[in-house]
């Protein structure tokens, strides 16, 4: 791709929008698939693929009349035809077309390649507000500026799934599953402020924000935790091997008695292998000990 100082600021619209077009060095954009009909790869482009990729211009500001200033250099675009592919983006039988999806932020596949995809197989990657939890755990202060700078949440939110699929290109995003949990991301990117990344006490910061936004939107969830916690509690005081079971998914590997141990495990070990934060916090309440975030890993800012 030409880069010039048009093409910078074409590239530079598209990451202040958090656009999944955007790209370190060049955007994603094949121009000739997009506008010009004459062309090979505009033959083999899907039209649904097409047409999400151009609403998305849309979407970050990017119409026909904008792009025409980046596209000076490529003879073979006819401005009335780019024009004509505006407009048919917007037409109802695109009306369907989403760019939030978050499966556009995956770039083991060419630009809008996932929408409309069956993805019920698909194991690689994890839900929204997961993604967003792990990015914000270990954001950078450059991530942070940009986002504690923006004050629209949707596309905070962007930006944040942007960043992740830049340092996790293999890892792909799916929507939640539980709608309190839409809530709960949108709630950590408003608050996005109140922890940032040079204040953090440790890793974890964010998981137990996002447990207390959860709790207090979903009371059933809440009291259902507060019975586990409890009974795991007992096991561990009793060393109860056969209650501790019913926990074995709680516990790093999926193991409650050390390798090679026969009988009872030491309470201090179990504590310890709960890999569960949000747990293991309450635990210490119950404890009566002070809960101590693990240190910050190793990030490069």
């Amino acid at each position: 791709m030409n880069h010039s100082g048009e093409w910078q600021k074409f590239n530079d619209t598209l990451l202040a929008h958090g656009s999944w077009l955007y790209g370190n060095d060049s955007s994603r954009i094949a121009f000739d698939a997009l506008f010009v009909p004459s062309s090979e790869p505009y033959k083999a482009m899907p039209v649904r693929q097409r047409m999400l990729i151009v609403k998305e211009l849309m979407f970050c500001g990017v119409g026909s009349t904008t792009l025409e200033s980046y596209l000076s250099s490529f003879t073979s675009l006819d401005e009335q035809t780019i024009q004509e592919i505006f407009e048919s983006s917007s037409t109802p039988e695109f009306s369907s077309l989403d760019t939030q999806h978050p499966l556009n932020w995956f770039r083991g596949q060419e630009a809008g390649f996932f929408h409309d995809q069956n993805m019920c197989d698909a194991r690689e990657g994890g839900p929204s507000y997961r993604m967003i939890i792990e990015r914000l755990e270990v954001m950078t202060p450059q991530l942070f500026d940009r986002l504690v700078t923006q004050p629209d949440p949707l596309i905070r939110k962007r930006l944040v799934y942007l960043e992740h699929s830049l340092t996790r290109p293999t890892i792909r995003i799916f929507p939640n599953e539980d709608p309190v949990m839409n809530e709960v991301e949108d709630r950590l990117l408003k608050q996005i402020g109140s922890y940032p990344p040079d204040t953090r006490a440790g890793y974890g910061v964010v998981e137990l924000l996002a447990e207390d936004i959860r709790s207090e939107l979903d009371h059933e969830y809440r009291d259902k935790k507060s019975v586990l916690i409890r009974d795991l509690f007992g096991a561990i005081e009793n060393s109860d091997v056969k209650a501790l079971e019913r926990f074995r998914s709680h516990f790093r590997n999926a193991r409650v008695v050390p390798k090679g141990q026969r009988g009872a495990p030491d309470k201090k070990w179990l504590y310890g292998q709960v890999w569960d934060l949000t747990i293991r916090k309450e635990l210490s309440k119950l404890r009566g000990v002070k809960f101590m975030l693990p240190p910050m890993p190793g990030v490069n800012y």
